[in-house]
This record gives structure tokens, sequence and C-alpha cells, in this order.
């Protein structure tokens, strides 16, 4: 009797501790019931901890990334500190390389002269192709202003073409070098940027004149136009492929061809100009597509040092003052110069130096010269342009000299084309074709060459205002 007395009061006193604990120390054991309940209450009442976010980042700007700018898609392909190289995801227009004056049979199939007399004779490279002044010009002009100023002008060098000559023969020549806000790929950025099988040095080295590259890089290289190439002359079968073919700035087998590329397959040796139609004897147009390409400033405005393997020291661009109202016929300054306003479109103005600025030949070589070839043309857009601080270089768009039309549209006598240098003596001074010039009374005229020394300058661009 007493072992189970013993045993009752045992019992009771851990019973009575047991209460006591719970009392102290709540239950922290729960069911994965309420484990699911307390998390979705959690997750609807509360926001996570940083580290468990898991809200969409925008894609970094990386090379093969797609972004867009004003009104297209561009595919990335190199990044560098400031700027990135773009180029459109899709052909976005189609047109001729080079137009020319004379489309005859004859024209294009003279063997009586060899390639170097035609090369000299219709000078068909990038920097004097329509297809460049089309890309700096009218597609330039179609983004807007902010646009624009993010856009870089760019030292562009065009390589010759070394696979279509033989040892001690002509080679077609890639040409000058030139600035440009938008430009074509040449094929050596083909290859760096799409992806290089060693064909071409290989092709180069056993100087073996192939038309096609065909590698594992052709999809790569492959694109389709931006209405999903409807219309004939990019039927999504090129060379037996997808895709439609689209020019580069390279020249081609000839000096009527450039470089394409054709279905993602590369051509060296290009398309031609034009070609003749035998069943209506008539020569037609080679309307390839365009891919643009250029460098984008990843700031609100490019600088222009034309040097992408140097940094410019850091400047300070102040906030856009309120847009200034601008009229023809009004007088500006810029870059130290006071500069006469002709034309006014839009965020835009045509301008040109009130006076006389220098004097110099338009080319020392008397031999025939081309505008983008002459000497006044390298001195403007270089040592010229070059004076002109950051701020300043983000309004212009080009520098050039009047052309003869545009001397008569804007002057309308002899006696308004008059002008004075900057001591105030009457001068004559330049237009833009080689040998043509505006006299001492305002009358346009021919000289004999080009290398007259006394002949005054007056640049001309186009600015944003």
């Amino acid at each position: 009797m007493k072992k189970l007395l013993s045993l009752l009061l045992t019992l009771s006193l851990i019973l009575t501790f047991a209460a006591c604990d719970t009392t102290d120390e709540p239950d922290n054991e729960t069911t994965a019931a309420d484990e699911i309940v307390t998390e979705t209450t959690t997750a609807t009442t509360t926001a996570k901890p940083a580290t468990t976010d898991l809200t969409p980042k925008p894609d970094p700007i990386v090379a093969g990334g797609i972004i867009q700018f004003g009104e297209y898609d561009w595919r990335i392909l190199e990044v560098r500190d400031d700027r990135i190289l773009i180029i459109t995801d899709k052909i976005i227009s189609k047109r001729n390389y080079y137009y020319y004056p004379d489309y005859s049979e004859d024209f294009w199939f003279d063997n009586s002269i060899s390639m170097e007399e035609q090369y000299n004779r219709v000078g068909s490279d990038w920097s004097k192709s329509d297809i460049r002044e089309w890309l700096n010009d009218n597609f330039y002009n179609s983004f807007n202003q902010a646009d624009r100023q993010r856009i870089f002008r760019t030292k562009v060098t065009t390589g010759d073409n070394l696979i279509y000559h033989r040892p001690g023969e002509f080679i077609v020549p890639g040409g000058l070098d030139t600035i440009d806000h938008i430009f074509l790929l040449s094929i050596e950025e083909v290859l760096k940027y799409f992806g290089d099988s060693g064909q071409y040095e290989e092709l180069i080295r056993t100087n073996e004149q192939s038309m096609i590259i065909n590698d594992q890089y052709n999809d790569a290289r492959d694109a389709y136009c931006l209405n999903s190439c409807s219309i004939g002359w990019c039927d999504n079968n090129v060379m037996g492929r997808g895709g439609c073919w689209w020019w580069l700035r390279s020249p081609g087998f000839d000096v009527f061809a450039a470089a394409t590329v054709e279905g993602g397959l590369l051509r060296p040796g290009g398309h031609t100009f034009y070609w003749f139609r035998p069943e209506n004897e008539k020569m037609h147009s080679s309307n390839g597509g365009i891919r643009p390409a250029l460098w984008l400033s990843l700031s609100d405005t490019a600088y222009d040092d034309f040097n992408l393997d140097e940094t410019p020291e850091e400047t300070t661009v102040p906030d856009e003052p309120e847009p200034a109202t601008v009229n023809v016929g009004d007088i500006i300054q810029l870059g130290g110069y006071d500069w006469r306003v002709l034309d006014v479109q839009g965020d835009r103005a045509f301008i040109l130096t009130d006076r006389v600025i220098a004097n110099m030949p338009y080319n020392v070589d008397k031999s025939p010269i081309t505008w983008e070839e002459s000497d006044i043309y390298k001195w403007l857009n270089n040592e010229f342009y070059n004076r002109f601080n950051s701020n300043e270089k983000a309004k212009i768009h080009s520098i050039a000299l009047l052309s003869v039309d545009e001397a008569n549209k804007y002057f309308t006598s002899d006696s308004a084309r008059t002008a004075y240098d900057l001591s105030g003596n009457n001068s004559e001074w330049w237009l833009r074709s080689p040998k043509d010039m505006v006299g001492n009374s305002g009358r346009i005229f021919t000289l004999g060459g080009t290398d007259a020394p006394e002949v005054g300058v007056r640049p001309a661009m186009w600015i944003t205002i």
C-alpha cells in the first residue's frame, strides 16, 4: 500500500512540472500545414528580404544583346567603357551601293581599258558611295535631336580587297578614310563580330579567288528584312538558305562591286552595282539590303575624338539651354567665328562663315580629284573641326563647302556672294566641286586648276540649334 501511495505521489509531481513547463515556453513544433499558411501570410503582408527578391532585372549591356534605339532593334557587337558598337538586328532598307550617270552596257563592259583606269574613271569606293551619303544624311536625320547627340562621329577605315588580285596586278582599293556618324561593316568587322573560321586569311595566303566563305558562322551572319522579306529582292532563299542579302562597305571583285553577306554566307567578291538583263537589254540596279552600324554613347552626349583606342579627358556638359530662335539671315557665333544662317529646318540650321577664314589650294596635286580626296576636305574635317570644343562638336552634323547649286540657291545675285576676309579685304572663295569658285565680284566661274593658293575658304555646315 505504501508503495502504491509513493508511486501516485511521484506521478502527481511529474504532471505538475510538465504543466508548469508548458506555460513558461510555448511549444515550437508546427505542422507542415502550419508552415504553408505562415509563409503565404508573410508573403502577402510583408516584403521579402532583398536577398530573396525575385523581381526580374533589366538585361545588362553585353555583346550579343538587343537594344532599342530610334525606331529599330539593334544588336550589340562590342562594349567599351562609354559606348557600344551596334548594328540593326534586321535589314531596314534596300538601296544600291553606287549610282552611275551612264547605265549602258558599253559603260560596264568596256574591256578596252584596265581595271585601274576604270576605277579612276568612276571611283566607286565607300568614301564616294551613294549609300554612305544616304546613311549620313537621310537616315541619320531620321533620328530625333536627343538620339543624334548620342551617335559618335567615327573615323572609318576600309581595307583593300586582298583576295581579288594577283601579285603585281591592280588591287581594288578600299578608298580614303572617312569620318561618319553611320556606316556599313567591313569584311574584317564581320569576321571579328560574327565569327572567324580562318577561311578568309587562308584565301589571302593561297591567293585563291573564292566567291564564298561558307562556315559554322553562317547562321550568325544571316539576317532578315524588317518586313519579313515579303518583297522579291529578298525571298528567304538566298544561296539556298534562309535570310536576305546585305551590303558591306568593303570593295568586291572589281571596281563595280562591293562585298556582301548572302543567306549568311560571306562573299568577299560581293555583288555588282548593276547587272545586265538580256531579255530587255537593259542594265538594272542591284538594290541590296542595308544594316546600318554606329557607335552609340551610353550617356546623353557623344564626344568626337575619332580614335576609339583613346579616351579624352572628362568634360562637364552643362544643362541644355532653352532653344534659341534662329532665322535665315541671322549672324550667330560658333567656335570663334561669325556664321550666316542660310537655311533652317526644324531643330537644324545650315550656316556659312560670314567671312573668308583661310586661304589655301583646293588640292596641291593638279591631277583629277574628287571632293572627298581633296586637301581642303581633309583640312576641314580634321584641323578645322578640331578647333571646336566638345560641346560645339556635338552640334555639328557635317562640314563642307557650298556647291554651285547651293551658292545660286542661297545667294540670288553676284553682289550677295561677294565676300571679305577677316582683315576686310575682298576675296575669292572655293566651292565644293573641283576648280569651281566665287570670284571677287561674286560671279561663279571655273579655274584651270585646283592648286591656286590664294583662294579663300568659307566652311558650311548643318548644326543642331
